[in-house]
């Protein structure tokens, strides 16, 4: 294959695959004996291999050509599958230890928070209602402690206090307005805020 224009870099990242699954054929068995000289010639190999993959010149050393490629060198490959295959091995000799599955304790909550609203067990937005009204009244204690600062109280401010009162007490009734028709305690607290 030529070096410029002949495939594109996917084709011949897949030629060198093919390659390298030819060149570490029974890796497992030889990984562990293969000389120097050996892993010199192979490791050449896969440098003109990686060359072509890059489509690089000549001039690129080995380390830099496989760093651009991404591909490991075949040395390092070789001893990666004999340790697979030796760990598979001892897999088989050995006896499969039973595991056992611990589950961890999940807590629970008389209420949850979900998208600003807090559920109760039983769906009665008690604690909603009190925590929204008593949000409602610190919000409205906050705003009227700044009256003075912004030159006093006066209509438009008044309906602004009242429009902040407004979205924190009616935020999402369409879900609580009708189950807390009949709770006291939650009328209480609407009727405090």
């Amino acid at each position: 294959m030529t070096n410029i224009n002949a495939a594109k870099r996917t084709k011949r990242k897949l030629l060198s695959n093919v390659a390298y699954s030819v060149m570490l054929y029974g890796a497992p068995v030889w990984a562990d004996q293969m000389s120097a000289t050996g892993w010199t010639e192979l490791l050449k190999v896969q440098r003109r291999i990686c060359l072509r993959v890059a489509s690089g010149y000549c001039t690129i050393s080995r380390e830099a050509v496989s760093v651009i490629t991404s591909i490991a060198p075949l040395n390092l490959l070789a001893k990666e599958r004999k340790q697979i295959h030796d760990m598979k091995s001892n897999r088989e000799q050995t006896q499969p230890q039973k595991t056992s599955w611990i589950l961890p304790k999940v807590p629970t909550k008389r209420v949850i928070r979900y998208l600003g609203v807090q559920l109760d067990t039983r769906l009665t937005y008690v604690e909603h209602v009190t925590t929204v009204a008593a949000g409602a009244r610190r919000a409205a204690a906050t705003i009227g402690k700044l009256m003075p600062y912004v030159g006093g109280p006066s209509q438009s401010k008044r309906s602004l206090l009242m429009s902040v009162m407004h979205s924190r007490l009616l935020y999402d009734t369409q879900v609580w307005a009708d189950r807390i028709q009949g709770v006291k305690k939650a009328k209480e607290s609407l009727s405090i805020a």
